[in-house]
């Protein structure tokens, strides 16, 4: 069977708090596994913004009700041979997934209202930035974003948006998607 082409757009929040971030530790539970310490987040559903599939995700994946304040950085990911699936049906990998990140994601919920999506799944915990860097993440380009910033000695003030670029050609597009966002760069 012929595999179809197309790009995946998944959105990520992130939730900065004290020099710590929020992220859903690694799990394996009934055959199945998430192997990554992940942000919140998932793909754009059709008709949906940016910024409400943010909301949508942190909500779905953490409990966290947040406010998405700009972008952090953009990453492609190329794919490669083999399809990615779980269970019996593997499922088809796009040929280009595009991931937007959100960065001071501000959680507006209480620590007391995080929760995982299943129970199977642990419950988000805040993980200091500083361990970023050594874990495995998604999204891709989370660990180097944590070191940058760990090595600046925090997020930079002024500006809600950290001004790292991952992936090819889609970096110049990062100051576009902040005009849309009306976020002072």
């Amino acid at each position: 069977m012929a595999r179809r082409a197309f790009t995946y757009v998944r959105v990520a929040a992130l939730i900065v708090r004290d020099g710590s971030i929020l992220l859903t530790p690694p799990w394996e539970a009934d055959g199945a596994a998430q192997r990554l310490w992940n942000a919140p987040g998932g793909a754009l559903e059709p008709g949906e913004t940016i910024q409400d599939a943010l909301k949508r995700e942190a909500l779905e994946e953490a409990g966290a009700e947040i406010e998405p304040l700009g972008v952090a950085f953009i990453t492609q990911d190329p794919a490669v041979d083999g399809a990615v699936g779980t269970g019996s049906a593997p499922a088809i990998r796009p040929a280009m997934s595009l991931e937007i990140c959100c960065c001071y994601a501000r959680l507006l919920s209480s620590d007391e209202a995080l929760r995982s999506e299943r129970p199977h799944i642990p419950p988000p915990v805040w993980v200091p930035l500083e361990r970023v860097p050594e874990l495995p993440t998604l999204p891709l380009g989370l660990r180097g974003w944590a070191k940058w910033v760990v090595e600046r000695g925090g997020l930079p003030g002024g500006s809600p948006v950290v001004p790292v670029h991952f992936g090819g050609g889609l970096a110049s597009q990062f100051e576009l998607f902040n005009r849309d966002w009306n976020v002072g760069l």
